[in-house]
């Protein structure tokens, strides 16, 4: 997860906590919410992963998955995915 957090402080230096929420509320939109409905699967999270070159096994990437969807919906909202990039920016 690392590797990921510093790719997007290095694509926009957050300089507070609205910063890094605004910031991974666009990471969710742009690289990976592809089919733009608000919420994630496991293999759209999988593919955005990957689109960031993330070296995390399968199941780290489960795992990740898995601790971001709360409420155990099977998909991750904006809101969530918010959450765990805030959780591992700090």
């Amino acid at each position: 997860m690392a590797e990921f957090v510093i790719w997007a402080f290095r694509r926009q230096q957050a300089t507070d906590d609205e910063d890094v929420e605004e910031l991974a509320g666009e990471i969710f939109d742009i690289v990976f919410d592809a089919g733009g409905d608000g919420k994630i699967d496991v293999n759209e999270f999988i593919a955005g992963l990957e689109r960031v070159k993330s070296n995390l096994s399968y199941d780290e990437k489960h795992d990740l998955f898995r601790e971001a969807d709360e409420n155990g919906g099977g998909f991750i909202d904006r809101e969530e995915f918010v959450k765990l990039m805030t959780k591992y920016s700090e």
